[in-house]
Formats: C-alpha cells, structure tokens, sequence
C-alpha cells in the first residue's frame, strides 16, 4: 500500500504526467488501472496515466508477492452512509499512510 498510495493521489492531476516519476506522459502514455478496496470504504479505481518504463515496473511490483482471490464483488467495502465522502488523500492518511513529495 505504501507504494500505491502515492501513485494513486498523483493520477488525480488532470495533467498527463507519470505519477511516479515525473515525465509528461503526452507522447509516452501507457495506462495503468486499478481497483483498490480501503478498509470500511467503496470500492474505488485509478487510471494511472504512467510512463511506459514505469508501468512496466508498477506491473511487476503489483504482482510481487500476489495471488488470485476469488471475486468478491458483493461484500467489498463497509457500510456505507450518507456523509460526505472523505478525499483519498484522507483515506489513506486513516490507514496510516502519508504519501510522500
């Protein structure tokens, strides 16, 4: 999580910029998306408008250490409510997780 939250609150920029390493991304574009579950949210996704050499890292990384689940569409995320629906930079930051830069 700590290397992902990072990337994620990055690609919120509009602009297309690698959120991991800087460079525009205009004629270097290679998408990245993501669906992600934070403990007691929705379910939420990102489009990580990466690099093509960082998405090849971010793919590599993603699968390092990982397994296939088995679908659980129906129970992801917790209850949800009516409240205003906090930033990712908050989600994270509940989690413990301060991105970095």
């Amino acid at each position: 999580m700590e290397h992902f939250a990072p990337l994620i609150l990055h690609s919120e920029d509009p602009l297309l910029v690698c959120p991991d390493c800087g460079i525009g991304t205009v004629d270097d574009y290679e998408a990245v998306y993501l669906t992600y579950c934070i403990p007691g949210m929705a379910k939420a996704q990102s489009e990580m408008p990466l690099c093509g050499a960082c998405a090849t890292k971010l793919r590599a990384k993603a699968l390092e250490n990982s397994r296939r689940l088995a679908d659980r569409e129906a129970s992801i995320g917790g209850p949800q409510s009516d409240a205003p629906e906090p930033t990712l930079a908050d989600q994270w930051a509940k989690l413990g997780l301060h991105p970095r830069g």
